[in-house]
């Protein structure tokens, strides 16, 4: 078993000391159409590529436009790449290898509704290292409770990650103020469900792109992950590209 989880990002696993911690609660956060699925799903290619056992949940969407989405990221492809027949013989190499390389992982893609929200572990299987669930708003049904019915979760999703000894990353919406500030970066308190992520997840990741909230201004693609909170080390900011075409972050110091 591997201390760490590579997370694709070399200046992250850096400041991780080499990835993501076993046991941690991983939260990743952002406005709505920021990125934070693409994130997710990037992270969890990332462990299933160093062999680590991942299993991804989607409370948002189809297991099948799940492994579209994660091949498109595979292979750098856009949809319009993966749903077309005409394109140069070369890149088609190039996609069916990515898929080859994609069912080679150990990696576990499904959909769950509300209704199958309290069968997550089932779902997952047994055997995962690496449980990535998408997103919190979607496990949850109450809606006068809605703070507490989440924060319930997340208190289960850290006890899972520490009796697996895994890592569980949890992706939730930020929304209300980010837009409305000056400085719309994601901050700890913006991150809700009755204050449990503040005071229960190991480590907080938001999502700023300058373009999302000013396209006159910000500049295409370039992202900020932000280390909002880490319980094992100090916050910070990684500088990042978002290529919008195949939904896919990339670390500057390596892109």
């Amino acid at each position: 078993m591997t201390p760490r989880i590579p997370t694709g990002f070399p200046t992250l696993d850096r400041h991780l000391r080499g990835g993501l911690r076993r046991e941690d609660l991983v939260v990743i956060g952002g406005d709505a159409g920021i990125g934070t699925s693409a994130l997710a799903l990037g992270l969890a290619l990332a462990a299933a590529e160093s062999g680590v056992r991942t299993a991804v949940i989607s409370t948002e969407g189809r297991a099948e436009r799940l492994a579209d989405r994660a091949l498109g990221q595979l292979a750098a492809a856009d949809p319009a790449e993966l749903d077309g027949t005409e394109l140069p013989d070369a890149r088609r190499v190039e996609i069916a290898t990515a898929a080859a390389r994609l069912r080679a992982l150990p990696l576990t893609m499904h959909a769950a509704t509300m209704a199958l929200a309290d069968e997550l572990h089932e779902i997952a299987g047994p055997d995962w290292e690496v449980l990535v669930i998408d997103a919190l708003e979607g496990l949850v049904l109450e809606t006068s409770a809605r703070a507490e019915a989440e924060a319930a979760w997340i208190t289960r999703l850290k006890r899972a990650a520490v009796a697996r000894g895994g890592t569980v990353i949890l992706t939730t919406h930020l929304t209300g103020e980010l837009s409305r500030r000056d400085d719309p970066r994601p901050l700890l308190r913006d991150f809700g469900a009755d204050g449990a992520i503040a005071a229960q997840a190991d480590l907080v990741l938001g999502i700023h792109r300058e373009e999302h909230y000013r396209p006159d201004r910000g500049v295409v693609g370039a992202a900020e992950l932000l280390i909002v909170k880490d319980r094992g080390g100090p916050t910070g900011a990684i500088d990042c590209w978002f290529e919008a075409a195949c939904r896919r972050f990339e670390d500057l110091a390596s892109a």
